[in-house]
């Protein structure tokens, strides 16, 4: 097993879907986790390198919400790969990719939603 492990920092943005926009999804869609991530605040979702996340709801271009292991909580967009979208295998010809670094990286967080709906 892979021992880089990433843990969700806030970096400086909040998450621009949570206000409005928030896409459920209708169609069965799973994304495969690039890395392992350890949950620091009461609504990320915790999971290790090749878990199977089910996507349940894009709430932006960098978060989703989705389902792994009995539990469920945000998921940073950057930690995963789309594998299947509307039924069918996503096509990454035109896809967006994020640029990271596991070790010692910073992701925009669950505190920063968070203090975004504090307001």
């Amino acid at each position: 097993m892979r021992s880089d492990s990433i843990s969700s920092q806030s970096e400086s943005g909040s998450i621009g879907g949570i206000n409005g926009g928030i896409t459920k999804v209708t169609e069965t869609t799973f994304a495969r986790a690039l890395v392992d991530v350890t949950p620091q605040l009461d609504g990320e979702l915790g999971f290790q390198l090749g878990d199977l996340i089910e996507i349940t709801e894009i709430l932006d271009d960098d978060w989703f919400y989705g389902k792994c292991h009995n539990s469920e909580g945000l998921v940073s967009a950057v930690c995963v790969e789309i594998l299947m979208e509307n039924g069918e295998e996503k096509d990454y010809s035109e896809a967006k990719f994020h640029q990271t670094e596991v070790s010692g990286s910073s992701f925009n967080s669950v505190s920063s939603l968070q203090e975004s709906v504090k307001g």
